[in-house]
């Protein structure tokens, strides 16, 4: 069998059963019947493929297990499945954002050659000093501290190697394991695994390239550059690579230090600090469109006099505009308990599939509207709110944008700092002005509707014109017989193997039967009919007879 196209790369075939023997001795080896894949287990394992009493079972818990069992890029999905509640439940959410994305460092002659060979030189003519003992290490890359020739304390980021053809190799298994559990398990449809793999690849691969980094923090810095009371590291891109990060080192306390108590800030005004953070943020997403999408309290520090730094540009949200204001338009009506008006809006917002039941989504939004209705912006709890409107749009398959959700996580966490720095502390307050401000924007002024109503004359007008000539095309078209429709199948080919392996098989019994005819009618002749070395040709159609059965009968088991 060659499952996913590798032909002859047999380690990517090891991978497959090692990633199957794991998900089976966790407790998943039902999933791995499910797929059709048992017969890749070994014969103990295969045990262990009835399924499970799922009431029984801390299904988030044992998938977080399984991924940090299964490795670097296992790992990398699962913190990012936990950004996307509306994917996998807020459940599951929570419990996948536990996982800990540390690995053992590797060897220091392997960071010296990845650092010379992408910068062009000896690590002695582009340091003064450079710290061989890493003191992070994570499943991308890791961190060592070094000083420049110009005295400046930095931190250098080197890729781990390999790890570009491992995530490669591996993200070819999850597709491949993705369309099996799609092939043969309905219920997992409504999941789209194959696009959730799709947009992992995609969020990985541009955390792989540390250039993307690079280009985000200079871009973060040209945007705080007049506010004096945010900082962003420097990033010193001539010494920057697609493997190879260098960037200023900021000596502060994290936000997490502060929560934990593991270390003390003097003077530490913590209701400035949380409005500080909480314009910060909003600024990004209000007015750059470009925020921070992992501002967890350990990617934040705290500098003297009350400023604040923001880490690590790994994971960056981009919002339109457009869409914030849609977004800003769904609260309002919420708060308003416009029912109707939210159910346009996300038709409006194309979310909304042609298989929801509408019905059943409306008397949710309802139950949904009765927790905030009358209630004043002040006492609105942004977060929740968020939270449960990306749970409601999870439940009824709504297309939600990726980009919504990460601005939800984000502003989630955001506002859970901002209280457990001042617990009076009012996120709203911050929020309001730059809402109305992207309102506004996005209103038409009045002397600009003459020019919009003009450019939808023009349009129009392209259309009425163009609108006689399509239609002789189609008429002319109908006339000559010459319209295609053309048709497209989808899992045919599932239904067309399992025809094919029913055909196999019946033949083979029919064979078998035919064999054991034969060989009764020869064992009746005289002395048992011909032979062959010896052996009666009856006895060895009732031994091939007897191999066919046994083949057959193994063979329905293991499916």
């Amino acid at each position: 069998m060659d499952p996913f196209g590798i032909g002859a790369k047999t380690r990517s075939a090891q991978r497959l059963r090692e990633i199957l023997a794991v998900l089976a001795s966790s407790g998943f080896g039902y999933m791995v019947a499910r797929m059709r894949l048992s017969h890749q287990l070994p014969l103990l394992d295969r045990l262990s493929t009835t399924e499970p009493d799922l009431s029984e079972v801390d299904l988030p818990v044992r998938s977080r297990e399984v991924l940090a069992q299964l490795g670097p890029t296992f790992i990398k999905f699962g913190q990012i499945l936990s950004t996307r509640p509306d994917l996998v439940g807020s459940e599951f959410s929570e419990e996948l954002s536990k996982l800990q994305d540390k690995v053992p460092p590797f060897p220091y002659e392997e960071v010296k050659g990845i650092i010379e060979s992408d910068l062009g030189k000896p690590i002695p003519a582009l340091f003064k000093s450079f710290d061989k003992k890493p003191f992070a290490s994570a499943s991308i890359g890791q961190v060592h501290r070094a000083v420049l020739k110009s005295g400046e304390e930095v931190v250098v980021k080197v890729r781990r190697p390999r790890i570009v053809e491992q995530v490669r190799e591996d993200v070819q298994i999850m597709r491949f394991l993705a369309s099996q559990l799609s092939a043969h398990s309905p219920e997992s449809r409504s999941i789209h695994l194959p696009s959730i793999i799709t947009e992992f690849e995609r969020a990985i691969n541009r955390e792989l390239d540390y250039r993307r980094e690079v280009r985000y923090a200079q871009q973060f810095a040209e945007f705080f550059k007049s506010d004096s009371a945010i900082h962003i590291p420097r990033v010193h891109a001539g010494l920057c690579s697609e493997q190879v990060l260098v960037m200023e080192y900021v000596h502060a306390p994290s936000l997490q230090d502060i929560f934990s108590a593991r270390k003390t800030v003097r003077h530490l005004n913590k209701r400035l600090v949380a409005r500080r953070l909480v314009d910060a943020y909003f600024r990004q997403v209000m007015v750059s469109g470009l925020f921070h999408a992992d501002p967890h309290p350990s990617n934040i520090l705290l500098l003297p006099k009350n400023r604040i730094c923001f880490l690590d540009f790994g994971m960056v949200g981009r919002i339109e505009p457009a869409l914030m204001t849609d977004l800003m338009h769904c609260f309002a009506l919420i708060i308003r308990y416009d029912v109707d008006g939210l159910l346009r809006q996300f038709d409006y917002m194309n979310l909304l599939d042609e298989n929801v039941d509408r019905r059943v989504l409306r008397y949710d939004v309802l139950d949904l509207m009765e927790s905030y209705y009358g209630a004043e912006l002040a006492e609105l709890d942004i977060g929740a709110l968020f939270s449960r409107l990306i749970e409601l749009m999870r439940r009824h398959h709504l297309r939600v944008p990726r980009e919504f959700v990460m601005l939800g996580r984000s502003m989630l966490i955001i506002e859970g700092d901002a209280v457990r720095l001042d617990p009076r502390f009012n996120v709203l307050a911050v929020l309001t002005p730059y809402a109305e401000q992207a309102v506004v924007r996005r209103t038409p002024k009045l002397k600009s509707v003459s020019a919009l109503l003009g450019e939808y004359l023009i349009d129009f007008s392209r259309f009425a014109h163009d609108l006689p000539s399509d239609l002789r095309h189609l008429v002319h078209t109908l006339q000559s017989g010459r319209l295609k429709l053309e048709f497209e199948h989808k899992n045919l080919d599932v239904f067309t193997r399992d025809l094919e392996r029913i055909g196999n098989k019946l033949s083979v019994a029919l064979l078998a039967a035919a064999l054991i005819m034969g060989s009764s009618m020869l064992a009746a002749a005289v002395g048992g009919g011909p032979a062959i070395l010896g052996l009666p040709l009856s006895v060895v159609g009732f031994g091939l007879s007897a191999l066919l059965f046994l083949w057959l009968t193994i063979s329905i088991i293991r499916q």
